[in-house]
């Protein structure tokens, strides 16, 4: 017996249909895995989902797909790069339609 395996006896008797996920899969996406097993594999929390299968709440769906997370240093140097095209883009519009006089 392995945790996170079901049998199919199990699986019947929890009503579960064919390449469903278990009941508590919601609950294990927002609490993560029991602490006694933290290295426990969990379609759509950590592991991938079963081919074929969607994210969705719907019956048979595997709750929310997981999110992508970005540190604070990868979104400022975006930040930075967005800024800096803005500004080239911003300086050569203002370059061209302006005629800069200078008083000698």
């Amino acid at each position: 017996m392995k945790p996170g395996i079901l049998s199919q006896k199990r699986k019947e008797a929890l009503g579960m249909p064919e390449g469903a996920p278990p009941p508590w899969l919601i609950k294990m996406q927002r609490y993560g895995p029991p602490p006694s097993y933290p290295h426990l594999k969990i379609p759509s929390s950590n592991a991938p989902i079963p081919p074929g299968a969607s994210f969705a709440y719907h019956p048979g769906g595997w709750g929310k797909p997981p999110v992508v997370e970005v540190s604070f240093y990868d979104s400022c140097i975006h930040a930075l790069i967005v800024f800096a095209i803005f500004y080239m883009v911003f300086c050569s519009l203002v370059t061209d339609s302006v005629k800069f006089y200078y008083v000698v």
